[in-house]
């Protein structure tokens, strides 16, 4: 009887230590977790820390915590989300905005589906005239096409001594020519795993050169193509004193023309690109990393705020599944197990 007494005894100890502790909180990907354990509640707290070029964005405020008022497991799975994880930090991008011109017949006629169409054949033919590719690799993104119709003007204004062929309506293409991302944890192969301020902004600033000099290119193929410079023969010198408006550029490449549903777009000689704009893609939030800037997507579960350009976590009865989102969606509330106080569980955040 005493034997028996003792195991189950025994037995009943071993459970409740069973009980009463945490199991272990898995780390997150390119990161880790450092914990504290507060004796007088007997709960432990961890918060996340990323390696190099990685950014948790709910850091230093958030924690995760284990203990008695949890029922000895995580706050994560109160809540029913993963941790919250690591997530790789870019530096800041360069967008170049270029316009290039072109004949059309009855602009303002043009439905949505025919402008949709125009935008499609023109960023092909930018590719086809390897735009943003060298050597067969991207240099850089083209995107945000939009069209602007603008005044009639006469097309054959080239050589004025012509009678007017017709009159047509100058059709304007704006497209945005973008760096491609350059992540911050590259430089963890140039700098090391102790990734200083003074290496960070080195490489910066190098791979900010280089992107700088891809867009370059881009343009320079882009007015290759709509102002190709003028050849220096007497012939062309008398037709270009004849010709207005492009002094120093000749007719636009044919490549340039586009087809689209029997309309025919014929370019305009001249190219306008527009000053440099330094910021991160949509979604994702600008963050200062000692003396540089890197951009960090808002991951899942939250969302950036136009006021104030910050990733946000998605308020109680909101959610938002998908990263580099600018607002949270709707959902019914999913009834969770309450705290000893009667206040729902969410994960915890320091104020001040």
């Amino acid at each position: 009887m005493k034997i028996f007494l003792v195991l189950t005894l025994a037995l009943v100890a071993d459970f409740a230590m069973v009980q009463n502790s945490c199991p272990t909180l898995d780390p997150p990907d390119n990161g880790g977790v450092v914990c504290v354990q507060e004796a007088s509640t007997n709960t432990t707290r961890c918060r996340v820390k990323c390696n190099p070029g990685f950014e948790h964005l709910l850091q230093p405020n958030v924690f995760e915590e284990c203990g008695p008022f949890t029922g000895w497991v995580w706050t994560t799975e109160l809540v029913g989300e993963p941790l919250s994880g690591c997530i790789e930090s870019l530096f800041e991008g360069e967008t170049l905005e270029v316009e290039v011109f072109y004949f059309i017949e009855k602009c303002s006629s043009l439905t949505a589906a025919l402008r949709e169409e125009i935008s499609s054949a023109f960023l092909a033919s930018l590719k086809n005239n390897s735009i943003c590719i060298s050597n067969g690799k991207e240099t850089c993104d083209i995107e945000s096409t939009s069209i602007t119709c603008g005044a009639e003007v006469d097309d054959g204004f080239e050589f004025p001594f012509r009678r007017k062929r017709s009159t047509q309506t100058r059709m304007t293409v704006k497209f945005a020519l973008k760096s491609l991302a350059a992540s911050a944890a590259n430089c963890s192969s140039i700098c090391g795993t102790d990734i200083t301020d003074e290496c960070l902004g080195e490489c910066e600033n190098t791979l900010r050169q280089e992107a700088n000099s891809s867009l370059q290119m881009a343009v320079n193929k882009v007015e290759n193509i709509y102002s190709p410079p003028a050849k220096t023969d007497a012939r062309r010198t008398r037709l270009k004193t004849l010709a207005s408006p492009s002094s120093g550029s000749t007719s636009p490449s044919r490549d340039a023309a586009i087809s689209v549903s029997g309309i025919l777009l014929k370019p305009m000689s001249g190219v306008r690109r527009h000053e440099p704009k330094v910021q991160c893609p949509s979604g994702m939030m600008k963050k200062a990393t000692g003396s540089t800037h890197t951009c960090v997507e808002c991951p899942a579960g939250t969302y950036l705020s136009s006021s104030n350009a910050e990733c946000v976590v998605c308020p109680r009865g909101t959610h938002q599944p998908r990263a580099r989102q600018t607002k949270c969606l709707p959902i019914t509330e999913r009834p969770f197990p309450g705290r000893p106080d009667g206040i729902p569980w969410h994960r915890g955040v320091y104020r001040g």
